[in-house]
């Protein structure tokens, strides 16, 4: 997102911003904006409210609004940005609308949504009574096409999956959460609902196909649609060579690779309809071995095998496929691990150290937003069949740079 030439609002002053380009706004999306503008609150107002018409005359060169000065699709929504939140006292004043920066934004019918698809925001802003002394602004920004979507994120209420399923979310996403019931996942589905994001859950065990099979289903039933796939659930069972068993193994494929399969394959109608999008969740271990671990190391690998077999079979549908390979990344899994070490701190230390770029861990949030890109009709359109590692520089860089 980037800030209108010129403008530096004040923290001080509140005020509202519009959306004008085919999206709704929600709470994770205000305090983006929030972010952007410099301001330390944000709030929604009149999520729901039928479209306003503007008061100030429209360019005719744009479609995102029409000529008499109402939207073309959907509704209008807003939120309220300034310390004083909605309840400030202040009256917005609506500018004008100066500029146009949008690529067709508004066109929720057509089969393939033209790249760089822009979302606009009117900001209003309070306290002038004069037209011409209030301030104008237009904000944009990159429009990944995901809202009103419908995502399927495996494990997507904890560690990673919660990161990816947050981040879809913020785009305007439903968010289908697939995965057992544990403590921080009902957390995570708790505060979902009680700020009244789109996530939805389903129960269940991946390690078994038909509830793999359950799942999609359910989703087909309650929205009849589905954008995108993530495969992300999963763990590093420490099933090595020498301390395993075949038994063992074979259990281990069942927790972390089959599902991969079994959700790709009975989601594929829909994906295929939608010529949608599948993002499999692997490890650098795929590629570099860590020891003690052939169980997850034959399952990350398998699913960058299965990453480039599917991108091959599925493009004849427009169903693109790729994967995002994570290092060290501090979830509630490898907190749990890294407090089984002798000296925990020295543990963190050590690592970070060793990880070129910035020496620190990479955030779950920088997986989630590869992983949205990819996600992406628009931004990420024409990309599949790709390995993507996001770690800092951990995996592939010289070490001497450490």
């Amino acid at each position: 997102m980037r800030q209108g030439a010129g403008f530096a609002p004040s923290r001080e002053a509140g005020f509202r911003v519009h959306c004008i380009g085919g999206d709704q706004l929600d709470g994770g999306f205000a305090w983006r904006i929030a972010f952007e503008l410099g301001q330390e609150d944000a709030a929604l107002v009149s999520p729901s409210q039928p479209s306003e018409k503007s008061e100030s005359p429209v360019d005719d060169a744009s479609d995102a609004i029409s000529a008499d000065g109402y939207r073309t699709h959907g509704r209008n929504h807003s939120i309220y940005i300034g310390q004083n939140g909605p309840k400030a006292q202040a009256k917005p004043e609506i500018s004008h609308l100066t500029e146009v920066i949008a690529q067709n934004p508004d066109k929720p019918h057509r089969s393939r949504p033209e790249p760089f698809a822009r979302r606009l925001f009117l900001c209003e802003h309070p306290a002038h009574q004069d037209t011409a002394a209030s301030r104008r602004i237009i904000l944009s920004c990159m429009d990944l096409w995901l809202h009103d979507s419908v995502i399927i994120v495996t494990g997507g209420g904890a560690g990673i999956g919660q990161a990816i399923s947050r981040a879809c979310l913020d785009e305007g996403a439903t968010v289908v959460v697939v995965s057992r019931a544990s403590d921080n996942v009902k957390n995570f589905l708790a505060e979902m609902l009680n700020t009244r994001r789109k996530c939805d859950f389903v129960e269940a065990h991946l390690a078994d196909p038909a509830q793999c099979e359950r799942a999609v289903s359910y989703v087909q039933k309650k929205y009849g649609k589905l954008l995108g796939l993530v495969n992300n659930a999963g763990a590093n069972d420490g099933i090595g060579l020498e301390s395993g068993s075949p038994a063992r193994f074979e259990e281990s494929l069942r927790q972390n690779l089959v599902h991969y399969y079994a959700m790709a394959h009975y989601a594929l109608p829909m994906l295929k309809e939608a010529h949608g999008s599948i993002v499999n969740i692997s490890s650098k271990v795929a590629l570099t071995g860590q020891g003690g671990t052939s169980a997850y190391a034959a399952a990350k690998g398998a699913q960058l095998a299965l990453t480039r077999e599917w991108a091959a079979e599925l493009a004849p549908h427009g169903v693109r496929t790729n994967s995002v390979l994570p290092a060290e990344v501090m979830t509630p899994l490898y907190e749990r691990w890294i407090a089984s070490r002798p000296d925990p701190q020295a543990a963190l230390n050590q690592i970070a150290s060793r990880i070129p770029l910035g020496h620190r861990f990479t955030e779950a949030s920088e997986i989630a937003a590869m992983t949205v890109f990819l996600l992406s009709p628009t931004q990420s359109g024409h990309t599949t069949g790709q390995n993507i590692v996001v770690d800092g520089g951990y995996t592939h860089l010289d070490r001497a740079l450490t």
